[in-house]
């Protein structure tokens, strides 16, 4: 699969108006936290090719506003390249591109490594989470003997099996917590990607996480829960249960586990056959030949230490496809963090009752969706109070035409919808993603 071009920067877009350039880059450069709604914009657009056009500006103006708020200085400006790493005197131990990035006072050191050459459309970008926990007679915030010698290790494996790329190898943030997937790695995580993809020349339908043991528990997690911003996931000696992280939500994306038969503690070899089995049973439900694509590689005699090699070559040859004809998004929190887009799929606020599930469809100008909360009896029934909005492109949709939208078998829209600078600016402020930028949106009540 080829990946969708990655938005030119400096196209003309003659649709949009001198000042509502400016208006939206002085609104992008302020602080995220106090950025509040986007402001009003009078830019309305007729086609596919203005609309293109009109994405361009907008993602200047973002790219401008993040500068002004210097996101360009919490990345190194260039990464340690595998060559200088190879080079340096075996006495000496290799300088490499480090920093530390930081969400609700906890503090993130990483280092950012780079092997082979950037792609077409950009670098792969890999982030790997090392092996190790929580340490409950840790010292001090980052005293871990044991996450730090993980996160060595990380080096070790960039270094000798890990496929070519543009590595973030990320330090425990905090060794009482020992969770990779906790609220403030999430929130790292995010920045982090919107950086890279900014300012490190980074392809944004080819991020990819991945994790040995402790980091591979998030290769679960976080891959449910955040779908839609990787092109693969892999987990490797690790295994989670179906309730923490929803099998549905890995419709579009490949997801790999490597793990030994052996591997018993924690009950792990058993959770993760439960947890591959139900994404067979998906796959299988579903028909579409590139739903659910996964692999349980189960090493014969081995326990907790496996090859780690297969699993990262096999995400590698992922590319995201981010405007996927059929959505399933069961929507729970992580660690306190409900998500509010998947896809081309948005909420306005996370739901009173959660779980909820939603199926959503689009094909010839028709979104189907399917919305359900959980029963009194623990059976689901049609979800209520929820609102929902539905972010379209021409590619989704011929917006040229009316689209119609039935919620759980009811009409509740039916019509022609504008495309608006406005909408692009919204939905490139959500994720930060040139590929989730869209020119239309749909708000639905349930």
């Amino acid at each position: 699969m080829k990946s969708p071009l990655i938005i030119a920067l400096f196209l003309t877009a003659a649709s949009v108006r001198a000042d509502d350039y400016a208006t939206l880059q002085a609104w992008f450069s302020t602080p995220e936290t106090t950025r509040g709604v986007v402001p009003k914009v009078t830019g309305k657009l007729k086609n596919a090719s203005s609309s293109r056009a009109a994405a361009d500006k907008v993602w200047l103006a973002y790219r401008m506003g993040a500068i002004a708020l210097g996101w360009d200085k919490d990345l190194p400006a260039s990464p340690t390249t595998w060559d200088e790493i190879e080079a340096a005197p075996t006495n000496e131990p290799p300088k490499l591109a480090s920093g530390t990035m930081v969400d609700s006072g906890k503090e993130m050191p990483f280092y950012l490594l780079a092997k082979g050459t950037q792609g077409t459309n950009g670098w792969p970008f890999l982030i790997s989470m090392h092996g190790g926990g929580q340490d409950a007679s840790a010292s001090g915030p980052h005293g871990s003997q044991m996450n730090d010698s993980e996160w060595a290790a990380q080096v070790r494996l960039f270094r000798t099996i890990y496929p070519n790329g543009l590595y973030f190898l990320p330090r425990m943030a905090d060794d009482h917590d020992g969770r990779w997937w906790y609220h403030y790695c999430q929130a790292i995580y995010d920045q982090v990607i919107r950086r890279a993809i900014l300012f490190q020349k980074v392809d944004p339908n080819r991020v990819y996480v991945m994790g040995i043991s402790e980091g591979g528990y998030a290769g679960y997690r976080l891959g449910a829960h955040m779908a839609d911003r990787w092109a693969g996931s892999c987990a490797l000696a690790a295994a989670e249960p179906l309730s923490t992280s929803p099998p549905e939500n890995f419709r579009n994306l490949p997801f790999r586990c490597g793990i030994g038969e052996l591997d018993t503690m924690y009950n792990r070899i058993t959770l993760a056959r439960n947890y591959f089995a139900r994404l067979d049973e998906l796959r299988q439900a579903d028909g579409a030949t590139n739903a659910y694509l996964h692999f349980l590689d189960e090493q014969p005699g081995r326990g907790h230490g496996i090859n780690y090699q297969p699993g990262p070559e096999w995400i590698a040859q992922f590319v995201r496809h981010p405007w996927p004809e059929r959505v399933v998004w069961t929507v729970q929190p992580l660690h306190g963090v409900t998500r509010h887009q998947m896809y081309w799929l948005a909420l306005d606020q996370a739901p009173a009752q959660k779980p909820l599930y939603l199926d959503a469809r689009v094909r010839k100008n028709m979104v189907t969706i399917i919305a359900e909360q959980n029963g009194s009896d623990k059976l689901r029934v049609a979800a209520r109070d929820v609102e929902l909005r539905i972010y379209l492109n021409d590619t989704l949709a011929d917006l040229n035409q009316p689209v119609r939208v039935v919620v759980n078998g009811q009409t509740m829209f039916e019509g022609r919808i504008t495309r608006r600078v406005a909408t692009l600016a919204r939905s490139l402020n959500e994720r930060g993603d040139p590929c989730f930028m869209f020119p239309v949106e749909i708000p639905v009540k349930i």
